[in-house]
């Protein structure tokens, strides 16, 4: 669906004196003056017209039937989970393009000279050329009050771009009771701008005294509380907050104070009591696409509510089924929850509306499962799209990082094998062929760490004992000719004590007596990894 909407509402008033003025001047034309004249509006004004088409509600009767042609919300998400759609500063700048399109416009109403005060300080930051626009405003500017308005929109740009006394005529027109609400505003927006934010709380809760319509009531409480919470002062910040609420009678404005109040707590850390006002919010507006999402992501923070996540997620995309960001998001949570299957679903659901971190996630799995060719095609794809995700890169980062792990693992493991494999045939030679002799185990060995193992070998059994970092060890096993399978153990003691409590098994490995019965070849396995040692028997 479309929306129509200027950048700023001065070029929406620049594109009506245009079309106003040209369409009076060929009134009296022949129609096909009025044709040509249509064609040359298009090909001049089509910068205008085309964000007049996109973004403008349109609604069409026919009959009693009325259509509404309206945008779908626009997703803003980021991170492995997309993030919560946070509240966006409006971009009051006007782009070079809109400048040379409209640069001939003369303002004239005392709106249109307001707009163009404000688009002076924003593109020039001129004192001066603000000074000038704004007494050509005054100039034609008849009401009083709206006089006194615009000379504290000048003073809080004179603030703005230097001027200290500014301030204290703000304050002197808080006084002043036909402007007293507007003028703390602007005495808190420019405590506010000055980082000043227990000031600039005080202004605006002062703007709200003696307002009794809660529209305008409760914005300014809400800026009053934001800024006591940047202040450091969150119990306040909350009290505030909740008095307001327990004031307000609007759904749209108590939902507004519930949905604050779990940003507030979000910036605190305290999801669950973030989530759980935002649940309030979405009571007073069920069908608000934001605030679902809003609250499932924050109980996606949670460490007990994944399963309302999950909930909020769902009920999210049966109002915005082409928000890849919500599916991406309800992919993590199921696998949050062990669905793998169903978070895979999700994941490929939101890559068919061509997210990029959806990819890096469905494919960190398939990385993790071992599927190393289906992670690459499906990086690869998303390489190519116009803005990858800074996940895809982190995705083909651990690609490549546990390919060349797996590698350096292989060529490790193939290396111990060969040892293994050298150790095993010198020991079959010993183990299987008969030869005469025994008691060849009996006796002292020296390990290569210098600590002694007393063997005692009776008939084909065999036992070592030895203390290595004050810890008792012992093996057992049987012999088989010059060689033999053993068990190895170690004393478990009580804790912080020396107090035995028994031997706990400690590994398998094999050993064998060289030709000259001088040495004792042993190879231990724990956990699967071997540890190689030569004896030397002491004389």
């Amino acid at each position: 669906m479309l929306r129509l909407h200027f950048k700023n509402p001065q070029n929406s008033f620049r594109f009506i004196v245009k079309m106003d003025t040209l369409i009076q001047s060929i009134a009296s034309l022949w129609k096909l003056a009025l044709i040509v004249f249509l064609l040359v509006v298009v090909i001049v004004f089509r910068k205008e017209l085309r964000v007049l088409l996109l973004h403008r509600t349109w609604k069409l009767r026919k009959g009693d039937a009325e259509f509404s042609v309206e945008p779908i919300p626009r997703e803003r998400t980021t991170g492995s989970f997309e993030e919560s759609q946070k509240m966006q500063e409006p971009d009051l700048k006007i782009s070079q393009e809109e400048i040379e399109a409209t640069e001939d416009w003369k303002p004239a109403t005392p709106r249109e000279l307001r707009y163009k005060m404000f688009d002076i300080y924003q593109t020039t930051n001129s004192l001066d050329a603000v000074k000038k626009a704004y007494d050509d405003l005054q100039k034609v500017e008849s009401d009083s009050v709206s006089r006194l308005k615009n000379e504290l929109i000048f003073l809080y740009i004179s603030y703005m771009l230097g001027d200290s006394t500014a301030v204290d005529k703000i304050k002197g027109l808080t006084e002043n009771d036909e402007v007293r609400y507007t003028a703390h505003l602007w005495l808190a927006k420019c405590y506010e701008a000055a980082g000043y934010f227990d000031k600039a709380a005080e202004s605006y809760q002062a703007a709200a005294e003696g307002e009794e319509d809660e529209s305008n009531r409760a914005p300014t409480i809400i800026s009053a509380a934001t800024c006591l919470f940047k202040d450091g002062q969150r119990e306040r910040s909350y009290l505030l907050m909740g008095c307001e609420i327990e004031k307000a009678k609007h759904n749209d404005v108590l939902s507004n104070l519930y949905s604050t109040l779990g940003n507030l707590h979000d910036l605190a850390g305290d999801y669950d009591l973030s989530a759980i006002a935002l649940e309030k919010a979405i009571e007073l507006k069920p069908n608000d696409a934001t605030l679902l999402f809003q609250a499932a992501y924050t109980y996606g923070r949670t460490d007990m509510l994944d399963s309302l996540s999950l909930m909020h997620y769902k009920k999210t995309t049966e109002f915005t089924s082409n928000a890849p960001g919500t599916f991406n998001n309800l992919g993590v949570i199921y696998d949050m929850l062990a669905m793998p299957g169903k978070a895979v679903e999700s994941y490929k659901l939101a890559i068919q509306l061509k997210s990029t971190l959806s990819a890096a996630n469905i494919a960190n799995k398939y990385i993790d499962a071992g599927f190393f060719d289906e992670a690459d095609n499906i990086l690869e794809e998303a390489t190519h799209s116009e803005k990858p995700h800074e996940n895809v890169f982190g995705a083909i980062s651990k690609l490549s990082s546990r390919k060349k792990t797996e590698e350096d693992i292989e060529l490790d493991t193939v290396r111990v094998a060969r040892q293994i494999q050298k150790f095993l045939l010198s020991f079959s030679e010993r183990y299987f062929a008969v030869v005469s002799g025994a008691h060849q185990f009996e006796g002292t060995w020296i390990s290569p760490d210098r600590y002694e193992i007393a063997i005692r070998q009776i008939k084909n059994e065999i036992q070592g004992h030895w203390t290595q970092n004050d810890r008792k060890f012992k093996f057992e096993g049987y012999t088989s000719n010059f060689a033999a399978k053993i068990k190895l153990y170690k004393m478990e003691y009580e804790i912080f004590s020396t107090k035995e409590r028994g031997y706990s098994k400690d590994g398998e490995g094999y050993i064998y007596i060289s030709p000259d019965i001088g040495k004792m070849y042993m190879v231990n396995f724990k956990d699967k990894k071997p540890s190689f040692q030569t004896l030397t028997k002491k004389a």
